[in-house]
């Protein structure tokens, strides 16, 4: 990808496998495989937007590179460190660089801790002495547009939009290098969408700060990403710049929500690709490509054989035999 800019997170052939057990006896036990071989990188300043439906593993992903789940294989890499071979002490040391902001506001903070506790307790926590963490919150709170005077309010004080505001500032507090934002904006009004996904970009472009985006809605997808990874039942069957894949989507799937996008438009026509068929479950999920089941041109080999993954463009990867085929 980017050879220009400095490579900030690289993940290698991640996978997570949530062990289940069927019946009182705790017989049969099966595997939820919600992420299986993903790779990707993020580089430095930039964002790299996750979309796909519910249970595609988006979350569980950007957890993995946080080291809130380990990982049942892969690496991830920060800043040339791999995170998965770190000493809890080292890990703990590394974790003010890596921070998350959450997808519900209103259960992201401690509702018995002021606004003021709440932004004070990760700068404790590394040391910042009491001068340096009033200068901080002061400087956090003004660029998220709260005034200084609701610090020492409550959350149940606050509005969504507030609450996520709030939210950002705590992850920004440690000046990380490297922020997860889980559907930030998915409980929001329009308006208020509009005004946190502004933030963040402002806050970008002042910090340089490096996101991983995870969301379902590939427009707030498109107004963010530099990058984009689409994922399927714990596949990544497509990533490419944010021109290219929209410009050209190579994958059935990307097609079919890239398809789904409302035009404001009433005179122009739009060809909806409509999926056939339920998500597999992801505890017996069909053999050979994940999403044959449900793929319009699915052939034989699709049954069989797990596409690879292929840089079919430049910087444009692909998982998916047809396309692959149609290429050759």
């Amino acid at each position: 990808m980017n050879s220009q800019k400095k490579e900030l997170i690289r993940v290698s052939n991640l996978k997570k496998s949530f062990a289940i057990n069927k019946g009182w006896r705790r017989k049969n036990a099966q595997e939820v495989k919600a992420v299986d071989d993903v790779s990707f990188s993020i580089f430095e300043g930039e964002t790299l937007g996750l979309v796909g439906e519910s249970g595609c593993g988006k979350s569980t992903t950007g957890r993995l590179i946080l080291q809130l789940l380990a990982p049942t294989a892969g690496t991830v890499s920060f800043d040339g460190h791999d995170l998965t071979k770190l000493s809890k002490h080292d890990l703990w040391r590394r974790r003010r660089d890596l921070q998350l902001i959450f997808q519900d506001p209103y259960s992201a903070l401690n509702p018995r801790m002021t606004i003021n506790d709440s932004l004070n307790e990760p700068l404790k926590a590394y040391g910042e002495n009491s001068k340096n963490r009033k200068k901080t919150i002061n400087q956090l709170i003004d660029a998220v547009g709260i005034p200084s005077q609701y610090l020492n309010r409550y959350p149940h004080e606050f509005s969504g939009g507030q609450l996520q505001r709030i939210g950002i500032a705590r992850a920004l507090a440690l000046k990380p290098k490297f922020v997860v934002a889980d559907e930030p904006v998915a409980s929001l009004d329009m308006s208020i969408q509009a005004q946190i996904l502004n933030l963040m970009t402002d806050l970008q472009k002042e910090f340089n700060y490096t996101y991983l985006f995870i969301s379902h809605d590939l427009s707030v997808i498109d107004y963010m990403s530099n990058h984009i990874g689409v994922m399927y039942l714990g596949k990544m069957v497509e990533l490419a710049d944010r021109d290219s894949l929209y410009r050209t989507p190579l994958h059935p799937y990307t097609q079919a929500l890239l398809s789904a996008i409302p035009i404001a438009d009433p005179n122009r026509a739009k060809n909806k690709i409509m999926l056939k068929g339920e998500i597999p479950s992801p505890v017996d999920p069909p053999s050979g490509c994940r999403f044959r089941t449900r793929c319009p041109f699915a052939k034989d080999i699709c049954a069989t054989k797990n596409p690879e993954w292929v840089e079919l463009e430049k910087d444009h990867y692909v998982a998916c035999h047809i396309v692959q085929e149609a290429r050759q």
